[in-house]
């Protein structure tokens, strides 16, 4: 069942922030915060342009994403 809530139906939901990641099977994720409070799990091919993971690269000290570490950190 549908329920109107009242938000509009164009409100773009961002990219908060990414808030750490994982590897499986030599496969990336990300978990992302989006600024509606949702948090997902998103693979590195929905977030690789996203402004959120080059701050996340950043944080972590590396430059490109296969250099994360094999286990999961937050910055």
């Amino acid at each position: 069942m549908h329920y109107d809530f009242g938000s509009p139906d164009n409100q773009e939901t961002l990219v908060e922030d990414i808030l750490t990641h994982k590897w499986e099977n030599n496969r990336l994720s990300f978990q992302i915060h989006w600024n509606d409070g949702d948090i997902t799990w998103e693979t590195y091919k929905t977030c690789k342009d996203l402004q959120a993971l080059d701050e996340y690269l950043q944080l972590l000290g590396v430059k490109e994403p296969s250099e994360l570490p094999r286990r999961s950190v937050s910055p």
